[in-house]
């Protein structure tokens, strides 16, 4: 639900899961569960998404999940960018989930994180260096299949060449993030 924009139906069904994973006492469930209303929330920029995103990272700490810890530390730094606009905080949650996603050689990761670092450059008008962190976010990307994720990554690019008066090359930008998820019909793209 969440991917396809339903976000109603992707916080009741995730509310639902987090209920059955405590009531049988199930933390790798009831992390999966805070996670998902965490990023729901995140995309409505509610700032309830933190204590979601919060609790999930301490369970998947208790868990020793790694792969989990960077992912959810990569997602707090969104949080702190996106909902909270608090730079320095994303800054250095961005940079730890960045050093995770390499140690644990999670690509995907890795590459949403890049996009995190690229948009908030964007928010503080630091433009050739969002410019930066989108094309390593895009290279990744594309050298792993992630399709989808080089539109957001085009499209954040179109934002930055816009930033900067360079109107021909967002609009590329645009149109090349469009054709992405008119293929994909990715209603969110």
């Amino acid at each position: 639900y969440w991917h396809v924009g339903k976000l109603d139906e992707a916080e009741e069904t995730a509310q639902r899961a987090l209920a059955v994973a405590q009531q049988n006492q199930n933390p790798r469930g009831e992390q999966y569960a805070l996670e998902r209303i965490a990023r729901v929330l995140w995309t409505r920029r509610d700032s309830q998404s933190m204590e979601y995103a919060t609790a999930s990272l301490k369970l998947a700490r208790e868990l020793q999940d790694r792969g989990r810890e960077g992912r959810l530390t990569e997602l707090i730094g969104h949080l702190y960018s996106d909902t909270l606009r608090d730079p320095e905080r994303a800054a250095i949650y961005f940079t730890e989930a960045l050093q995770i996603c390499r140690e644990t050689n999670n690509p995907y990761e890795e590459a949403w994180t890049l996009w995190g670092m690229g948009s908030l450059a964007l928010l503080t008008d630091d433009y050739m260096t969002a410019l930066a962190r989108y094309n390593e976010a895009r290279q990744i990307s594309e050298d792993i299949g992630a399709t989808l994720q080089v539109g957001w990554d085009l499209y954040r690019m179109g934002n930055v060449w816009y930033n900067l008066g360079d109107y021909n090359q967002a609009l590329d930008c645009y149109r090349q993030a469009h054709f992405i998820f008119n293929t994909a019909h990715h209603p969110r793209g």
